[in-house]
């Protein structure tokens, strides 16, 4: 893809994002500050959304795409990560970490937050965590030591976080291991992975 469609398609994840903020503000009174401290606000406005969705189904794309456009860029600041955006189709739009191997696509995770409870939810991009091929046994048997959870507590935004904040611990210890501390991934090293459908080496 041309590097000007890479930058419209960047400044398209920053207006969804804005558009968040704006709807959250008007729905709830509240102001989303960009922090995942702050992530409970809009795991509340996603909970009221889902009536909506519900009654609405034409408005899922559109909640998908501000919720998770502004929960990519809360992950990717605060845990050092970067968007890679191939194509306009969302399915294909991962945030992708750079101190350790892990990507999510961040729509897939709203989206599934917004569907959860429908009887039929409708197929929406991965909303699985994206991890080295020797990395899923590892990272799966820290997150298999929590508590369990129900499955609304299991969807929200802020689960999703702690889910993340988990593996990248995990993940830090083996490289602190191995040696490796000191790489730095970029969009090379995971194109490979993020160009299949559906990715490789996925974990709920």
């Amino acid at each position: 893809m041309k590097e000007d469609d890479v930058v419209a398609l960047a400044g398209e994840v920053r207006e969804l994002s804005a558009s968040c903020e704006q709807h959250v503000r008007d729905a709830l009174g509240l102001e989303l500050d960009g922090m995942i401290e702050t992530l409970p606000i809009l795991d509340h406005y996603v909970r009221l959304s889902r009536d909506a969705v519900r009654e609405r189904p034409e408005l899922l794309p559109l909640l998908a795409r501000t919720v998770g456009a502004y929960f990519g860029q809360v992950v990717a600041d605060h845990f050092g990560g970067f968007w890679s955006l191939p194509s306009p189709e969302v399915s294909t739009w991962f945030v992708c970490l750079r101190s350790v191997y892990l990507a999510f696509n961040p729509i897939g995770m709203a989206h599934a937050a917004l569907t959860w409870s429908l009887d039929q939810p409708p197929a929406g991009p991965p909303a699985e965590l994206i991890l080295g091929r020797t990395d899923r046994g590892w990272v799966e048997q820290r997150l298999a030591a929590l508590p369990p959870l129900s499955e609304g507590d299991f969807f929200t935004l802020s689960t999703r976080v702690e889910g993340i904040e988990i593996a990248v611990a995990a993940l830090g210890e083996q490289m602190a291991q191995a040696g490796t501390v000191d790489v730095v991934y970029d969009d090379d090293d995971y194109a490979e992975d993020l160009s299949l459908s559906p990715p490789a080496h996925t974990l709920n």
